[in-house]
Order: structure tokens, then sequence, then C-alpha cells
């Protein structure tokens, strides 16, 4: 079961914050020396003054967009490294270490951790942060299209559509002879149909797996050369935007497999990707990276 998907506790994360934590450390020590003088009274001024100061802050902070897209960051990067810990800590459990996906896997991680250290794009080529954060997120988008692959050759091994059809004609030849309850047997060959087209279905999903398992990591480190190679492949600005856009679609891709495969294979998190593909959509500005 995946947790609910809640915003951030911004008005936690104000008070808690290391410049809000400074201001208060600050404000005890002026108590402390205004008492030396004054009393009680001058060590309360501070106190008071500190005090109002965070109840104003409390009401206008948390919803100022610059502090929510921080605090929205942090809180991304803690489900970002949650979920790859996880996925990875399964998978190492599953999957020998000569499996070549891991070699795949920690090339994502390499790239996901360079990619904000690359000089930002000449002229007027610009990447998101948006789009830095989709390179973050690969790593562990490829863990789950990993792990969700795993599970669905299991299942394709159980679901045997020759057994299954034999299954049926059994059943059908019971029915048309009626032998036995036919009340079950109804009930017994619409499981089995069912059993069988949920099979036909599985195919085309262990193919799209198959397919953006290849992709993810290809459109990855297309984008990473492009940004990597300013004085060459990125000056043509219509190759880097092909290339964010690729980037872009396979998220989008990635997401409807997670939906269609939610329901079935736990290891996908539906409110995860929901905040995902919202994230996605939402407006941001484009920005070269200093």
């Amino acid at each position: 079961m995946s947790e609910p998907d809640r915003d951030p506790p911004y008005l936690r994360e104000m008070f808690t914050s290391q410049s809000n934590l400074y201001a208060g450390l600050a404000t005890v020590i002026a108590s402390a020396v205004l008492s030396v003088p004054m009393g009680a009274a001058g060590a309360a001024i501070p106190l008071v003054l500190f005090g109002a100061g965070e109840a104003i802050a409390a009401l206008f902070v948390p919803s100022w967009p610059g502090f929510r897209a921080k605090v929205d960051q942090k809180y991304r990067e803690k489900r970002r490294e949650a979920l790859q810990q996880r996925l990875e800590s399964e998978l190492r459990t599953r999957v020998k270490r000569q499996e070549r996906n891991w070699e795949v896997y920690a090339r994502l991680q390499e790239l996901a951790a360079n990619i904000g250290s690359l000089p930002a794009p000449s002229g007027d080529l610009t990447i998101s942060k948006r789009d830095i954060e989709r390179v973050q997120d690969a790593p562990g988008e490829y863990l789950s299209l990993w792990s969700a692959s795993l599970s669905m050759q299991d299942r394709r091994r159980a679901l045997n559509p020759d057994d299954l059809e034999r299954r049926i004609r059994a059943v059908e030849a019971d029915l048309e002879a009626e032998r036995g309850d036919l009340h079950s047997l109804k009930r017994a060959l619409n499981e089995l149909v069912e059993l069988r087209d949920r099979s036909f279905r599985l195919e085309s999903r262990v193919a799209a797996t198959g397919a953006a398992l290849l992709s993810l990591p290809d459109v990855v480190e297309e984008l990473y050369l492009a940004l990597g190679q300013g004085d060459g492949v990125a000056r043509e600005g219509a190759h880097l935007g092909r290339t964010i856009q690729r980037l872009r679609d396979q998220e989008e891709i990635n997401h409807a497999i997670a939906d269609e495969l939610s329901d079935d294979l736990p290891v996908f998190d539906k409110a995860a990707s929901s905040r995902a593909s919202a994230a996605s959509r939402r407006p941001t500005t484009q920005s070269t990276r200093n």
C-alpha cells in the first residue's frame, strides 16, 4: 500500500529551516545578554519580537511560490531516493549481480548525478529544471520497469495460453454434454476465458515494458551527450530540442505503462505515478543552469 498523496508540511518546513533555527538561536543569545542589565523584562523583549515575527511569517511564507518550490523539490528528492533504495533492495534478492541491467542502472545513476554539473547550453538553448529532474528520476523508473518486467515474466509462465485453451475446451465439452453442475461449469468457463484474455494482454505489456527498458537509457544518454558537447551537437538547437522532447515522451510512456500495470503489479505506486505525471505537465520556467 502506498502512502496517501499529501502535500509537504510547508509550515513545519518553515519552522525547522536552517535560517529560522539560526534566528531562534540569535534570539536566545540576545535574550540572555539583555537579561543581565534589564532582568526578566529585558530578556522577554527579543522573545516577544521573535514570536511576533514567527506568527507573521507563518501567515505568508508557506504560501510563497519560491518557498513551496524549494520544499517540493526537497520532498521529491526524498521520494526518489526512497524509491530507488526499495526497488534496488528487492531486485538484489531476485537478480544476480552479473545481470547486465545492473550495469545500465549504474550508468543511469552516474548520468543522473552528473547532469546538474554540465555547463549550460550556449546561445538560446535552454533546459528546464523539470527536464533535469526527469534525468534524475530515470534510475528509479528503470528499476520500476525492470521489476515489473520480472513480475510479468513470472505471471506469463503461470498463465500458459495453450494450457488455458485446453481447459476451456474441456469445460465447454462438459457444458455441451451437461456433465456436472452447470452453474459451476459456466463460472469456471468465464474465469478461464478471463485468464486467457489476460494472458494475451500480458504479452503486449511485456513487449511495451521491454521496449521502455531499452529506450529509457538511450534517451538519457543522448541528452547527456547533447548537453556535454556544447560546442558540437548541442549547438544545433533542433537536435537538443528533439532530445528533450524524447525524454518527455519517454516519461509519458513510462507513466502510461505504470498506470496500466498498477492494478496488477504492486511495484508500481499509482499515487507516485500521478504525482510525477502532474509535475511533468505543470508549467515550469525554462532556464539555463548556472
